[in-house]
């Protein structure tokens, strides 16, 4: 049997080196990868954390201007027709009734109840809150 040689200067391991090296920048780009979509995905979810917030707070704002409006006889406030912008946020009424009723003593109140979606984002669509109110007066 006769063996041959790989002739000077070859070595059987050379092609090994680079497959390792290229399995490893692969391995390397793909946490790259998986790790950027991860901190995409927690800023995203974070931007909507806070708009979902500022609908909560716009929201009772805009229920103080109207139980103002309400209590005030119109006089101060906001009357609920139209929309009002708080902050970021768009709020508008989506639903009003009154109802009579009496209190602890038999007198009769009037009792309102309204709610008010608030509507924030820039982008895309928008994330808000609703907000219910029941007045007595």
């Amino acid at each position: 049997m006769c063996h041959r040689g790989l002739g000077p200067g070859r070595n059987p391991q050379s092609g090994v080196s680079l497959l390792a090296a290229l399995f490893f920048l692969v391995i390397v780009g793909l946490f790259g990868i998986l790790s950027l979509r991860i901190i995409n995905m927690g800023t995203i979810s974070s931007s909507e954390e806070y708009l979902f917030n500022q609908g909560a707070y716009s929201a009772l704002g805009a229920r103080d201007l109207r139980v103002l409006y309400l209590l005030s006889n119109g006089a101060t406030g906001w009357d609920g027709t139209g929309s009002i912008r708080i902050g970021p946020c768009t709020v508008t009424q989506a639903g009003y009734s009154e109802s009579g009723d009496k209190d602890l003593y038999g007198n009769n109140v009037t009792v309102i109840r309204f709610r008010l979606q608030a509507l924030c984002g820039a982008e895309g669509q928008p994330i808000g809150r609703t907000w219910e109110a029941v007045v007595k007066r």
